[in-house]
């Protein structure tokens, strides 16, 4: 088992398929999910809501993902809300199924955990770009994550297929509204980027890279 699909062949099994319109709330964050859950088909956020009300978007997830793993660890209640971003079909996973299912499979539950492993080694790797990258590198980075994940080749770049409002990506990295427009509108100048109406489209991969990548120069640290 060395990819999404071929784990995913493996879990259905045990698992009930379930649908949910877009902007319909997965499960909420503080509350006990049913179970986990792998994307058939459709996009999920995951959002996290701090102290002083500040949404952190954690995740976009996508076809073949899991989330909701809390659910599976005991009975801890879910720190981050999963919203469906779009129409989705999932497969739920319950706790008990689950346990049933690492009986019978034992190498089944090996490669679930890794694979949460792995996600929360991104979570952590994102929250450090949070602290260490100023507000164009982590804007610059995200772009690049969702163009590599969802993107789509055209004529004029690499599409983003995935409709994201600047709130949703000042959520992603961690910023503001205003702080992300005028960042895009300076990529837009610069021409690494056509904004578009309704798609974000890359037309100039490489020099976004460029600018995702920190320089040995900087010194100086922004967390807009």
């Amino acid at each position: 088992m060395n990819n999404k699909a071929e784990l995913a062949g493996e879990i259905t099994p045990f698992c009930q398929r379930v649908n949910f319109v877009a902007h319909q709330t997965i499960y909420p964050a503080g509350q006990r999910s049913p179970g986990a859950y792998l994307i058939e088909r459709g996009k999920v956020k995951l959002a996290y809501l701090d102290e002083s009300g500040k949404r952190l978007t954690l995740a976009i997830l996508g076809e073949g993902d899991f989330f909701g793993e809390m659910a599976l660890v005991g009975r801890a209640p879910q720190e981050a809300k999963a919203e469906a971003l779009e129409d989705c079909t999932l497969w739920l996973l319950e706790r008990e199924k689950l346990l049933r299912a690492a009986y019978d499979h034992p190498r089944l539950m090996v490669q679930l955990l890794g694979l949460f492993l792995r996600r929360n080694q991104e979570m952590k790797k994102r929250l450090k770009e949070m602290v260490f990258k100023d507000l164009e590198m982590r804007l610059a980075r995200t772009l690049l994550n969702l163009a590599y994940k969802y993107g789509r080749a055209t004529p004029d770049g690499l599409q983003i297929d995935l409709q994201v409002t600047h709130q949703e990506l000042a959520d992603l990295i961690g910023s503001t509204r205003e702080n992300v427009t005028t960042a895009l509108t300076r990529f837009e100048a610069e021409e690494l980027l056509d904004k578009g109406r309704v798609h974000i489209v890359l037309t100039a991969v490489d020099r976004l890279e460029e600018r995702a990548t920190p320089r040995p120069a900087d010194a100086e640290v922004s967390v807009n």
